[in-house]
């Protein structure tokens, strides 16, 4: 078991935390996702070496870019979506 640690950007509330956690979740080699709101980190168990990158590149997709990536008005969007969904999606 590995565990990778993202610092992410846009975390707003519990509505980013479930679609944060929504969307790693469908990985199956991922066993456990947390997501600490205070600290905008993610924190995921996986089974798999080197996929880092791919969880990276999901978030962004998501609304929630790691910190260091460009964080455009369209990703932010993004983000207030993704937000809205996991608000809805208890």
């Amino acid at each position: 078991m590995k565990e990778e640690t993202i610092a992410v950007q846009n975390l707003k509330c519990e509505g980013c935390v479930r679609s944060v956690a929504q969307v790693l979740g469908a990985f199956p080699e991922i066993s456990d996702v947390r997501v600490d709101l205070e600290e905008s980190t993610v924190h995921i168990d996986t089974e798999a070496d080197d996929q880092r990158t791919k969880y990276e590149d999901t978030l962004a997709r998501a609304g929630y870019p790691p910190v260091g990536r460009d964080n455009t008005f369209s990703t932010k969007a993004k983000s207030y979506v993704s937000c809205a969904i996991g608000k809805v999606s208890k």
